[in-house]
């Protein structure tokens, strides 16, 4: 069994003890989940960047409470930096950043948007690569950590090459 599960789900159906979302520093308006959460929210990351709190510098790191308009406890917005230099070096950097942060948290259950190209993409596979040695796995806790991707058909890739890179059947 994938140390990640894969899913393909709007953030309002979601439980998790936290919900991460990212954030280009050069993209706006907001897309993805930090789009999806900010609608909810009554446009709180808008605010944010407006009054220049939050940036999108890679790693940038901010948490956040739901208000209960989610069934998730926490939500963790990480900086994606620029979107064009976005490469597998930089998402496990950003995936290991988030691993980290949530372990300092001691969460135990997340889920993460899936940051990498959404379209099909020749280097998915040293993507996906990436995103498992980022988000790692610790064989003293018991994590559940679920993938957040687009839709089912990206999903199913995902999952894929995620069979393919970590040997499961």
């Amino acid at each position: 069994m994938s140390p990640v599960k894969i899913i393909a789900q709007r953030a309002t159906k979601l439980h998790a003890g936290a919900l991460v979302a990212g954030f280009f520093k050069d993209d706006r308006p907001l897309a993805g989940l930090s789009a999806e959460i900010d609608w909810i929210h009554n446009g709180i990351i808008s605010h944010l960047i407006l009054r220049g709190r939050i940036r999108g510098d890679l790693k940038e790191t901010t948490l956040l409470a739901t208000q209960r308009k989610l069934h998730v406890n926490n939500i963790l917005l990480i900086g994606l930096g620029k979107k064009d230099p976005l490469t597998p070096q930089t998402l496990q950097e950003v995936y290991s950043h988030i691993s980290h942060t949530l372990s300092q948290l001691h969460i135990t259950d997340y889920a993460v948007e899936w940051f990498g190209p959404t379209g099909p993409a020749v280097e998915e596979a040293k993507i996906v690569e990436a995103v498992l040695a980022g988000l790692g796995t610790d064989p003293g806790r018991s994590i559940e950590r679920t993938l957040l991707v687009p839709d089912e058909e990206k999903a199913q890739r995902i999952r894929q090459r995620m069979q393919s890179a970590t040997g499961d059947a």
